[in-house]
Formats: structure tokens, C-alpha cells, sequence
């Protein structure tokens, strides 16, 4: 929470929570209001959840969680806009095709913007985002790229350093970093991110990924409707509105 807080984020993805479905730990309020978890029922190995600053004016519609403590979708409505957020803790084993799985998922659960913010357990692109020397784009990966493409989702950090390497992770076995941990979201709203950065390993083996959405720029609705009180002075009238409440 310290380091959430320093961060300043206000939209939080967090992978490996490690919460069992009948052992969710109280968490604070404040600063994050909203807390939404995808649990394992009985298995703390996984575990994903995400945190809502009480200045972000979330208003909840409908979630979504595998029984795997893998994924989390949540849909709501940010200043007017519908939005779906999703968060993804890929597998090691055939991560793509697990991911490629979840994508549709996704698909028919989403409205409006798309934000994910997920743990791939693998690269999207093997050449440029690990130092892997045997890293090679496998038919699967392609298969993920067309995916993305035909949900109109990109790669926030790359998008706006497409001429920086960078990781947020290292593996021992292979002796390589690689960048595993992405911010997938909505091509449209690319104009409105100012910036993406990635920060250091401290409390994890990964190091975060975070983006700057400037929220003031979407579209508000600033009319407000309310009923003219004297219509209903109006007998005529009143007799009409209650005849269609009752139907």
C-alpha cells in the first residue's frame, strides 16, 4: 500500500495476490475504495485483484472471475464513458494459448474502453522485448498479434517508446530480462495517455508498469435532466403519467 500510494496510481492491477476465496484479508479504504479479487477457491498460488482510488469515479456494473484465480473482469462507467477492465495472471505453461483464450473472453464480456493490465509470463515481441538470444515469434505469438489487432488493442509502452528497450523482469535460468508485464488498451485511447513508464524492482521479482490517463479529457455530460414540478399541477397530464406507471 505504502509503495501503491507513492506511486500515486489510481488505477492498480495487481498480480499474485495470494488470496484464497474465504481468506481475503480486510484492506484499507482509503486511499482505494473499490476493491475487486479474482480468487482460487482453495489454492493461495494465484490470485488477482484490482484497486480503484476513491477519486476515480467508478460506478460498478457487472464482474467477471475464472475459478482459476487467473482473471478478473470488471465493467462500470467512468465520467459518462462505459469501461472494462480486465486482469490477466498468464500461466507459464503455453502461456498464448491460454491468453488467446481469455482475449475472447473479453471480447463478449467488454463494452466501451478496453484497459488490461496483465502478467503475460511471456513476451509479445520475443526480438526486441528479451535478451534471450534464442527468443523466436512462434506461429502462437502471431496468432496473438492478429488477436489484439482485430480487438484494436495495443501495447501502451511500446506505443509511446517504440525506440526503447526496457524490462520488468529477470530469469535466472535463462539469464535474460524480458518485459512480461504490458498495459493492453483500446487503440482509441491512446491520444488521451501522456505517458508510460517502467519502474523499479523493489517488494516484487517484477517491476511495475504504469501509465498516465489524463481522465479530464474524456468527453462529460454536463446536462442533467429533472422534472418540471408543475406539470403535475396539470390533471390532465398527471392522469397520463400514471396510467403508463401502472403499465
Amino acid at each position: 500500500m505504502t509503495l501503491l500510494c507513492k506511486l500515486k496510481s489510481h488505477i492498480v492491477f495487481l498480480q499474485e495476490t495470494h488470496f484464497r476465496s474465504r481468506r481475503i484479508p480486510k484492506l484499507p479504504t482509503h486511499p482505494y475504495r473499490q476493491w475487486f479479487h479474482g480468487t482460487h477457491p482453495t489454492s493461495a498460488s494465484k490470485g488477482v485483484s484490482i484497486a480503484i482510488h476513491h477519486t476515480v469515479p467508478f460506478v460498478l456494473n457487472p464482474q467477471l472471475e475464472d475459478s482459476e484465480g487467473r482473471m478478473l473482469l470488471v465493467k462500470g462507467e467512468i465520467s459518462w464513458n462505459k469501461f472494462t477492465l480486465a486482469n490477466l495472471y498468464t500461466p507459464n505453461v503455453a502461456p498464448a494459448r491460454w491468453l488467446l483464450k481469455a482475449l475472447d473472453t473479453i471480447q463478449h464480456f467488454a463494452e466501451g474502453f478496453i484497459i488490461i493490465g496483465p502478467d503475460l509470463n511471456m513476451v509479445l515481441n520475443p526480438t526486441i522485448d528479451s535478451t534471450f538470444s534464442k527468443s523466436q515469434v512462434g506461429q502462437q505469438i502471431s496468432s496473438l498479434h492478429r488477436k489484439l489487432q482485430e480487438m484494436q488493442l495495443i501495447d501502451v509502452w511500446r506505443s509511446l517508446n517504440s525506440t526503447t528497450n526496457d524490462f520488468t523482469f529477470y530469469s535466472n535460468p535463462h539469464r535474460s530480462y524480458q518485459r512480461l508485464d504490458h498495459l493492453l488498451i483500446s487503440v482509441s485511447l491512446l491520444p488521451l495517455f501522456s505517458a508510460a513508464a517502467i519502474g523499479s524492482i523493489t517488494i516484487s521479482d517484477h517491476a511495475p508498469c504504469s501509465a498516465t490517463f489524463i481522465l479530464g479529457s474524456l468527453p462529460r455530460c454536463t446536462w442533467s435532466g429533472r422534472l418540471n414540478k408543475s406539470l403535475l399541477n396539470n390533471k390532465c397530464y398527471a392522469e397520463q403519467v400514471g396510467s403508463h406507471l401502472k403499465s
